[in-house]
């Protein structure tokens, strides 16, 4: 495509930046279009009410310019999406494709989705991933506290620099509770719980299919081998704090604590069903 900028070119960017200048002042240069001419005071009122933060005010209207250039990361993350909503009776399809493209130009780790929420912008897969475990966790009332437990993988990604171990300790701490929440006798999710308790449940919920179980047997061990890696980042009482993980590894342990997190939720699902119907 012709037209193209020199550094969209020949410019090498490496790894995503956390944090740029340059992408708050294009954020702030955005307050400029007409369509918050009579918008930037609700604007305002609304990251002041759901965020608890102060938005400096000129002689007659919020300097909304100012505030996304000096708050911070945490705080300007969470506006877009704000800015997002108030929109959506003007026109906040302008405002997600002007972020998602000043993100993809300054090379930021973030990507907006069509809901006007922010996320790390790992791959699409992840994301994928990522949000599939959080609407298999919303199914059902039974699996809030997982639910808010893994939707904290996010936050910690979005931090600066990204929080690696917390966030797979997250992703860690929203598998113990499901599993303890499936298995109320299990006492903590290590290695030997899961083959004690999961192994029957496998036998119950696929036990006329052979095949699938004898599949399911061998992801029970895949299951225990990610549980023995992540207790390696768990910080654990009188033992020395481990240092941050590779982000690699740590998307990977993420993305696939998501996949077990899903499958788990089947099983349960499966064996609520057949309680009630032995009833």
């Amino acid at each position: 495509m012709p037209g193209e900028l020199y550094t969209e070119l020949y410019v090498s960017w490496g790894a995503r930046l956390p944090d740029d200048d340059r992408a708050r002042y294009r954020i702030g240069v955005l307050f400029r279009d007409e369509r918050f001419r009579y918008l930037r005071a609700e604007v305002a009122h609304a990251i002041e009410a759901r965020l608890g933060i102060k938005v400096p005010w000129g002689f007659e209207h919020p300097k909304l310019e100012a505030f996304v250039q000096s708050c911070s990361l945490r705080d300007l993350l969470n506006t877009i999406t704000l800015i997002y909503r108030e929109l959506e009776r003007h026109d906040a399809e302008w405002w997600r494709q002007s972020i998602g493209n000043i993100f993809a130009e300054q090379h930021l780790a973030y990507e907006i989705d069509e809901h006007g929420t922010v996320h790390p912008a790992i791959d699409q897969e992840f994301q994928q991933n990522r949000v599939s475990a959080v609407a298999a966790l919303g199914s059902s009332p039974r699996y809030a506290n997982a639910q808010t437990a893994f939707e904290r993988v996010s936050t910690e990604l979005t931090t600066n620099p990204p929080n690696y171990k917390e966030a797979w300790r997250a992703a860690f701490s929203s598998a113990e509770g499901l599993f303890k929440l499936m298995f109320p006798r299990a006492s903590r999710l290590t290695a030997d719980q899961v083959d004690q308790w999961l192994r029957p449940a496998v036998e119950r919920v696929y036990g006329d299919d052979q095949t699938a179980l004898r599949a399911s047997i061998r992801q029970i061990r895949a299951l225990s081998e990610w549980v023995e890696a992540s207790h390696n980042y768990r910080h654990e009482p009188r033992s020395e704090e481990p240092a941050q993980p590779p982000g690699d590894l740590a998307v990977l342990a993420i993305s696939l604590a998501a996949s077990f997190i899903r499958w788990l939720v089947g099983i349960d699902a499966e064996l609520q069903a057949q309680s009630d119907q032995s009833r």
